[in-house]
């Protein structure tokens, strides 16, 4: 789902005393908050950068 604010459950990276680690975080959790962030579309105009396609060099 491209969206997270309408997911249902959240898969997140979070550092533990064991390492980083994957885990499921229901939507609705106490104390959790989310919010909308604006990030560019990639290859959009005006947009420098480059894709998954573009090897290390550019």
């Amino acid at each position: 789902m491209p969206d997270g604010l309408d997911a249902d459950l959240l898969v997140v990276a979070a550092r533990t005393e064991a390492g980083v680690g994957l885990f499921a975080v229901d939507s609705a959790a106490d104390g959790l908050s989310r919010s909308e962030l604006e990030a560019p579309r990639p290859g959009a105009p005006g947009q420098r950068g480059r894709g998954a396609a573009d090897g290390p060099d550019g």
